[in-house]
């Protein structure tokens, strides 16, 4: 609720939400769908046709807007599947990169 609210008061296009399922057999890279759906470009290519955990860093850093700082919104990440883990680990390398 906490974060829900603070996300309200952000400009509604800066913030990016998605979620791990809980799933016996956990949708690979579950949260990037969510995410791919709203940033769009490299990162929902990626989404469709595949690729390796560091593409997927690339291409969300890239596809975040420059002009202002974005809120990416992780839900129930004690869900995630093995490959969204191994993107998150790069991307939290790499997040002073980018405006998020």
């Amino acid at each position: 609720m906490l974060l829900r609210t603070f996300c309200t008061d952000l400009d509604g296009d800066s913030t990016y939400w998605g979620r791990c399922e809980r799933l016996f057999s956990p949708r690979a890279l579950g949260l990037f769908v969510d995410i791919a759906e709203q940033v769009g470009g490299d990162v929902e290519r990626l989404v469709a046709e595949g690729g390796h955990p560091h593409e997927y860093v690339r291409a969300l850093i890239r596809g975040l807007p420059a002009d202002r700082v974005s809120v990416v919104v992780i839900e129930d990440l004690n869900w995630a599947d093995e490959t969204t883990l191994d993107v998150l680990k790069l991307l939290t390398r790499r997040v002073e990169s980018c405006r998020c």
